[in-house]
C-alpha cells in the first residue's frame, strides 16, 4: 500500500476515503484492512473510512460531520441525513451531548431502523421529506427540527425550532405538516412540545432554553423587549421582560467579555447600559449557561429582585 498516495487523496478529498474511491486508485479490500490496523484510516461503517489523524484532533461537531459524509459518499444517492445530523446540515445548533451518533436514512424506505457503531440507519421516511442542506442531502429543515426532539427530547428540540424559524429554514405550518405525517414516531410527544413553545425570537440557545425555564414556571414573558425613556428615546433592547413584576431577564453567553483587548470596555459599556435600564425602574437579573442547570436558582434570583425594587409610592 502506498501511504503517501492514501494521504495525499485524504487531503484532496476531505480526510474520507470510500472502498469505491479506494478501488479506482488502486486500494484492494487488503490494503483498506492494513490502513485501518496501521491507524491510517478508522472505519466509520461498511465502505467508508475517514482520516485517523483528522479524526483524533476533531471536535465532536467536526467529527460528526466526517463521519456524516463518509456514511453518505459510501451510499450516494441512496441516504439523506436525519435526526441531529441533518440538523447540521442545516447549520442548526446541536448540543455536543447529541453527537456521538450519525443518523440516516433511505427515502423511501421501508423495514426496522438498524443500529450500527457509529450510526443509525432509519427506515420509513417519504421521499418528499428529503432535500438538499448546503449541498448535503438532508432531510428539510422541519424534519430535522422534529428528529433532534426525537433524539434528544424537548431542549434540544426546542433550541433546534427557534432557530429554524429564525433562519427561515421552515416555518410553523410546516412543521405542523410534518408533525401530521410523522405522528406515530417514537418521540413526537416531545417534538410536539417542542414545536408548541418555539419561538423566531430567540438569537441563541441560551436564551431559548432560559425562555423554557421562565414559561414553565408561568411567568409571562416579552422576548426581545425594546425599553424606553420617557420621551421615547431608544434605551436598550433586552432579551425578556416580565411585565407583570417589570422585571428585566438578560442571558449574558459572556463572550463579548473574553477579549483582553475589548472586554474591559464592553462590560463598562455593559454596566452603563443596565444602570439606564435600573433607572426607568426595572429590576434586572442576569443568567449565565451555567445558571440554566438550575432552574430553581434563576427563579429565586427573580424574586429577590422583585423584593428589592422600589415601591412606586400611590
Amino acid at each position: 500500500m502506498d501511504a503517501g498516495l492514501l494521504h495525499a487523496w485524504l487531503q484532496e478529498n476531505s480526510a474520507v476515503l470510500t472502498s469505491t474511491e479506494a478501488g479506482r486508485i488502486g486500494f484492494s479490500a487488503t490494503d483498506l484492512q492494513s490502513a485501518v490496523r496501521s491507524s491510517l484510516l478508522d472505519r466509520v461503517c461498511r465502505g467508508a473510512y475517514i482520516d485517523t489523524s483528522v479524526a483524533s484532533s476533531a471536535d465532536p461537531e467536526a467529527l460528526h460531520r466526517l463521519r456524516l459524509d463518509a456514511i453518505l459518499r459510501s451510499q450516494p444517492q441512496k441516504l439523506v441525513a436525519t435526526h441531529t445530523s441533518a440538523a447540521l446540515a442545516w447549520d442548526l445548533p446541536v448540543s455536543y451531548a447529541y453527537l456521538d451518533r450519525v443518523h440516516v436514512a433511505r427515502t423511501p424506505g421501508r423495514g426496522t431502523t438498524r443500529k450500527h457503531v457509529h450510526h443509525t440507519l432509519h427506515e420509513g421516511y417519504p421521499r418528499d421529506a428529503s432535500t438538499a442542506a448546503g449541498g448535503i442531502p438532508a432531510v428539510c429543515g422541519a424534519v430535522a427540527v422534529l428528529g433532534t426532539a426525537f433524539v434528544g427530547g424537548l431542549k434540544p428540540g426546542l433550541v433546534a425550532a427557534d432557530a429554524a424559524l429564525r433562519q427561515g429554514i421552515t416555518s410553523r405550518d410546516e412543521l405542523e405538516f410534518w408533525m401530521a405525517e410523522l405522528e406515530r414516531t417514537p418521540g413526537m410527544a416531545a417534538a410536539r412540545a417542542a414545536v408548541a413553545a418555539s419561538s423566531p425570537s430567540a438569537e441563541s440557545p441560551g436564551e431559548s432554553l432560559l425562555r423554557l425555564i421562565l414559561t414553565n414556571a408561568g411567568l409571562a414573558v416579552i422576548p426581545q423587549f425594546t425599553v424606553r425613556g420617557p420621551d421615547g428615546q431608544f434605551v436598550a433592547r433586552v432579551d425578556f421582560l416580565l411585565p407583570e413584576i417589570n422585571l428585566v431577564v438578560e442571558f449574558d453567553g459572556a463572550t463579548k467579555y473574553a477579549d483582553a483587548a475589548t472586554g474591559p470596555d464592553a462590560l463598562f459599556a455593559e454596566k452603563r447600559r443596565e444602570d439606564a435600564i435600573r433607572r426607568l425602574g426595572y429590576g434586572v437579573v442576569r443568567v449565565t449557561w451555567s445558571d440554566l442547570s438550575d432552574p430553581q436558582r434563576i427563579l429565586r434570583w427573580i424574586r429577590s429582585a422583585h423584593i428589592a425594587m422600589p415601591r412606586k409610592r400611590a
